[in-house]
């Protein structure tokens, strides 16, 4: 219980991430097309649900690749994988739906994505990326 309860400050930075604010060189380009959620567990406890919004104009491929593998539509999904690396106070990268270490992955289309583009940052906190190994 100790554990968990280590881990509830870095949760609360990802349940509680902040509303977004639209950057001016996007005007309204960054519509949030898709919704998907995620629902967080420490140690078999439900712990809340994260709600992720997706801007399919700007990246719909990466956009349908994230929806596809967060319903588990294709056979591989992002249900019980952990978190396998955490930095304190900078980012948690989990998602690894073949080895759930962190040492595997693939994408909705095939063993690898190419990169759609690198349009849009992390304004804040909230955001999320998907990485290409």
């Amino acid at each position: 219980m100790k554990d968990l309860l280590k881990l509830l400050p870095l949760l609360a930075f990802v349940v509680g991430a902040t509303p977004f604010k639209t950057g001016s060189m996007f005007g309204n380009k960054l519509l949030v097309t898709k919704q998907v959620y995620m629902d967080m567990e420490i140690s078999g406890f439900h712990i809340g649900r994260v709600v992720i919004g997706l801007f399919g104009r700007v990246v719909p491929l990466t956009v349908e690749n994230f929806r596809i593998l967060c319903v588990g539509e294709k056979g591989y999904s992002y249900a019980d994988t952990p978190f396998h690396r955490v930095v304190k106070g900078y980012f948690i990268q989990g998602g690894d739906v073949v080895h759930k270490d962190g040492t595997g992955g693939t994408s909705a289309f095939g063993r690898h994505f190419n990169d759609e583009n690198f349009q849009l940052k992390h304004w804040g906190e909230g955001w999320v990326s998907m990485a290409n190994a």
